[in-house]
């Protein structure tokens, strides 16, 4: 049969998409629980072991298929997922090298529901490396640097949650959040890690309400719900846009500059907004961002002899303040 430009290319990415589902479908056979049975136990490791490499080989050929035929989603799809893959087998260095190269060919390419999850990869990467490690890799970057540009591009590239798979898609938007407040807590910041917390819990409510169209019989609140959220879209645009550049070489320092001007003066009509609504119908602004009750609010609502517990429950902890 003759094969158009188009065929071609949907082949291949049918071919790559297959190959990254083959690996992670290898990868969860690894997965085996221990026994009590230490000849079980060897011949499971022997088994994990092969199904790893099986999963390797499945990711290589995936970002052979997908660099011979241009496909860049598909290219930073495929290094992130051997990045993930070679840190599991403990190799630090190559890892490190292919979660790089991912987060460049999402910036490049503007690929943000791909750049949080590999910013979230990386921050939890470089928070369980040692010194030594570090500085053999060259390593600046904070673990939570990388945590919070996940949160900026969660937040400024927000998507609709909608259908069966709604909730299960903001669980995973919490995952930067989740991994922030861990690290702060590691590091003794109590209190930075309950921002975060609460930030996390009430931008979870308000990607709940998504992008529905809200209906206002007072026509000076709507057109100010309107024109916050409006100024709210242009602030998400820039700051991904800010985010992306500064990863670019051809980027001056000058331009840099004039996109954080941009951003600043957004934010300056977006606040003056706010402050007109909060005086108009302050209940309203909660549906246009996170917002969150200072603590001493709460307190002094609070009768004498009484407490309030708020916690955070994660894959391997439970934090409680």
């Amino acid at each position: 049969l003759q094969q158009t430009d188009e065929d071609i290319d949907l082949f291949a990415k049918s071919r790559t998409s297959l190959n990254i589902l083959l690996a992670q479908m290898s990868f969860l056979e690894a997965r085996i629980s221990p026994t009590n049975d230490m000849a079980t136990n060897v011949a499971n490791a022997f088994k994990q072991i092969d199904q790893v490499l099986i999963a390797k080989t499945y990711l290589e050929e995936a970002l052979i298929i997908s660099r011979k035929n241009n496909l860049q989603l598909e290219q930073c799809q495929s290094l992130l997922a051997i990045g993930t893959l070679l840190r599991v087998m403990n190799r630090p260095e190559t890892a490190f090298t292919y979660l790089v190269q991912s987060r460049e060919f999402a910036h490049k390419n503007g690929f943000n529901n791909l750049l949080w999850k590999i910013n979230t990869t990386l921050g939890d990467f470089v928070a369980g490396l040692d010194v030594e490690t570090k500085r053999k890799l060259n390593i600046q970057a904070a673990p939570f640097e990388y945590f919070a540009e996940a949160i900026d591009v969660l937040e400024a590239y927000s998507t609709s949650a909608r259908g069966f798979n709604s909730v299960e898609l903001r669980q995973a938007h919490q995952a930067p959040y989740r991994k922030a407040i861990e690290y702060l807590a590691d590091k003794g910041d109590s209190y930075g890690a309950l921002l975060f917390a609460e930030q996390m819990r009430s931008t979870y409510h308000l990607t709940i309400i998504g992008d529905e169209k809200l209906l206002f019989e007072d026509e000076t609140v709507a057109s100010l719900y309107n024109k916050a959220k409006s100024l709210q879209s242009q602030i998400n645009e820039k700051q991904i846009e800010y985010i992306q550049s500064r990863t670019k070489i051809n980027v001056s320092p000058a331009q840099l500059a004039e996109l954080r001007d941009d951003l600043a003066n957004l934010r300056s009509e977006f606040n003056l907004a706010l402050e007109e609504i909060k005086t108009t119908n302050p209940q309203i602004e909660s549906l246009i961002r996170p917002t969150q009750v200072p603590f001493q609010t709460i307190q002094k609502t609070l009768k004498p002899n009484s407490g309030i517990l708020t916690f955070t429950v994660s894959n391997n902890s439970m934090l409680q303040w």
